[in-house]
């Protein structure tokens, strides 16, 4: 299995001030704008159990200043529905304090502006466009993964230094797809290889045969796919013009690497298949509260960073002693980056509870967050797919280096 570590050289962090807890105020309530419909709906499950087990663990602790923590559960759908928009007008007629989602940056664009807009914070486990580093939302919009930029940059040199100069890139046309697909680009440029073709394809597609028919053209020695759920369609036409993965070298991005998306395809497809997605490798710890939480889970993409999103947001409301939601998002630019690290929410909360100053190390490792609400550090983990068209969810080698980044 490979692995790669890169820190993202950004703005520096405000310094934290003391978090002092004060008088406990309503219950936490948070909602929650994950897919379980749509294109990406291969995501949900996992990000579902990552937020109950964040849930769990803190109301084991004693809860949000002492109460327990009110969950409205919401479909985020895709970006091409209206499901999104719905699930949140819903959850803000509840008077959410937060909401855990998207996961899909064009998802998020289409509902960031309404949430914010009514004060609410919003916090998602799976957005990567570079766009939402700048986008005007308040001081009220943060992730826990890193953006595009870093997946692409070790995306891009993995490629290359195995060996491939001619890289095909295929991406879904949305902003995710769009914005990876050029940082992949000048990534590869970058690392010394060539871009063969960018060839970009509408997602709601039923056939592929003239997207894949341009890649075919190129003559690549390696393809990328950066998409969603219908990169398993994508897979069966490459493998029908004869530059499937056993003939040509295939990469994905961080929204379709999926056991459960992939499942189902000939014994042997993915043998050798690369993709890359943010966060370390999940402790054996975790996998096991995960799979008591969820036995049935067949990939745990995205769980870590669900759950970190949780138990950030559970912090910065016990470091403001409030739920309210600008106080919480006060305190989310702290909770990661103070003197004092902790990685348990019972931990964190008595170092809260003394006014220690705390950096919470995550489930998908440490998450200091920039002015912005973007990470100024992250990881990039990549996995390899075995002969039985699945991939491991732990024990990523990790190489450490530092990528520059003008994200503000």
């Amino acid at each position: 299995m490979l692995g790669a570590v890169l820190a993202l050289a950004a703005c520096s962090s405000p310094q934290p001030p003391g978090l002092t807890p004060a008088p406990a105020s309503s219950p936490l309530t948070i909602g929650t704008l994950v897919p379980t419909t749509g294109q990406l709906a291969h995501l949900g499950p996992a990000q579902t159990a990552g937020i109950a087990l964040a849930v769990k663990e803190i109301d084991a602790a004693g809860g949000v200043l002492g109460q327990p923590v009110t969950v409205v559960e919401g479909d985020s759908g895709d970006a091409y529905s209206s499901v999104a928009s719905q699930t949140v007008d819903r959850e803000l007629d509840k008077k959410v304090d937060a909401i855990v989602g998207a996961t899909g940056s064009s998802v998020t664009m289409e509902v960031i502006d309404k949430v914010v807009g009514a004060g609410v914070v919003l916090v998602s486990p799976g957005d990567t466009s570079d766009k939402l580093s700048t986008y005007p939302a308040q001081g009220l919009y943060f992730r826990t993964v890193p953006p595009d930029v870093l997946q692409a940059k070790v995306l891009g040199s993995l490629i290359v230094a195995s060996g491939h100069r001619s890289v095909a890139i295929m991406h879904v046309r949305d902003l995710y797809g769009a914005g990876l697909a050029r940082d992949l680009a000048g990534a590869v440029v970058s690392a010394g290889g060539r871009v063969a073709a960018s060839v970009e394809y509408d997602g709601q597609a039923t056939e592929f045969a003239a997207a894949v028919a341009q890649v075919v053209a190129s003559g690549p020695d390696a393809i990328v796919i950066a998409g969603g759920g219908e990169s398993k369609s994508i897979i069966q036409e490459l493998v029908r013009a004869g530059i499937g993965p056993s003939a040509v070298p295939l990469y994905l991005s961080d929204l379709n690497l999926s056991n459960t998306l992939l499942a189902g395809l000939p014994a042997g497809t993915l043998t050798g298949v690369v993709g890359v997605r943010a966060g370390t490798a999940p402790s054996a710890t975790f996998l096991a509260a995960l799979a008591a939480q969820a036995p049935d889970l067949t990939d745990v993409g995205y769980a870590a960073q669900a759950y970190d999103a949780v138990m950030m947001i559970a912090l910065a409301a016990d470091a403001a002693g409030s739920t309210k939601s600008k106080a919480i998002a006060q305190q989310l630019l702290q909770v990661g980056v103070g003197p004092t690290k902790c990685t348990s929410y019972r931990s964190c909360l008595a170092l809260v509870k003394a006014a220690r100053t705390i950096a919470y190390v995550g489930a998908a490792g440490p998450i200091p967050l920039g002015g912005n609400g973007t990470p100024t550090t992250g990881t990039i983990g990549v996995y390899r797919f075995g002969a039985d068209n699945s991939y491991p969810s732990a024990g990523v080698d990790h190489v450490a280096g530092t990528v520059p980044l003008s994200t503000p």
